[in-house]
């Protein structure tokens, strides 16, 4: 079973060439989150990094520690968020950013590994 993403509009690659196509609209995003909220849910969503990239990877391969091409396959991460590069760190602001608006909660996963 595969993770679903968020669309996101500023990085259009995570969902054309990193996703299989599991992904939720912005839209989609704002209904569900208002959606569980009504019943008192909180959704705290996950962004994997700096393991557990490889799907970002085959969009944005500047940003991997290791080289590419990578493909999105299950199982481990040989390839880390590159913590060298200051792009790379400006991809995450941007990203985190966007879909900040889209997750009001105060919280949020990194994951970490």
């Amino acid at each position: 079973m595969r993770d679903f993403a968020s669309k996101s509009s500023r990085f259009p690659k995570l969902q054309e060439e990193g996703s299989d196509e599991l992904y939720y609209t912005q839209n989609e995003i704002r209904e569900l989150v208002a959606y569980a909220h009504d019943r008192g849910i909180r959704i705290v969503p996950e962004f994997e990094m700096p393991g557990h990239s490889r799907s970002l990877f085959v969009g944005y391969p500047q940003l991997a520690s290791g080289p590419g091409p990578l493909q999105i396959e299950p199982g481990g991460a040989d390839a880390v968020l590159d913590p060298t590069r200051e792009e790379t760190y400006k991809f995450i602001d941007k990203l985190i950013a966007e879909m900040a608006r889209l997750f009001p909660d105060d919280y949020f996963h990194i994951g970490g590994d």
